[in-house]
């Protein structure tokens, strides 16, 4: 992954356009990861103890545009 701007601890990666959903796991580094999350279709924020947002979280640090989980194409399949 990423770093969206340095001082910054958002990350993003965006996947090749064959990915239609996507099972991911975040893992802080410090031991601290996420259950197991199935069939993500959609663009979106994942904040550790809230879960996914479809939007910005506020305070968001980047000048540079907010980082984006890319999942293309869409899908209305969850997978």
């Amino acid at each position: 992954m990423i770093q969206n701007q340095p001082g910054c601890d958002w990350y993003y990666f965006t996947f090749p356009v064959a990915v239609d959903c996507i099972n991911i796991i975040f893992n802080s580094g410090t031991g601290i990861q996420t259950a197991d999350l199935i069939g993500r279709c959609e663009n979106g924020y994942y904040i550790f103890g809230t879960g996914w947002s479809d939007t910005a979280p506020v305070g968001f640090c980047s000048p540079n545009g907010p980082p984006l989980l890319t999942v293309l194409p869409t899908s209305g399949i969850v997978c």
